[in-house]
């Protein structure tokens, strides 16, 4: 990312916002994308593997506990809790 001291001289990135920055928004993402001249996605990418390598990591036991489908006899339709009921 830019060093907020140059970020901040121009109009796309409002003066404080780079040292205040806790996660990359879309709007944000826009901002930086037309600054830097590669686009909106890229931000936004980047801050979602940010996030996901983040919460894989808090969330290890959690997510390790949750069994995981296989075969036709347990079809997402077959789950009762990821059903209208």
């Amino acid at each position: 990312m830019l060093p907020p001291p140059y970020a901040k001289n121009y109009q796309a990135v409002h003066e404080g916002r780079c040292y205040r920055i806790s996660s990359v928004t879309p709007e944000m993402a826009l901002r930086l994308g037309k600054l830097c001249g590669n686009g909106p996605e890229l931000w936004l990418a980047l801050q979602t593997r940010y996030d996901l390598e983040r919460l894989s990591r808090e969330k290890a036991a959690e997510i390790e506990s949750i069994p995981t489908l296989r075969g036709t006899s347990e079809r997402l339709s077959d789950i009762r809790c990821l059903t209208k009921v």
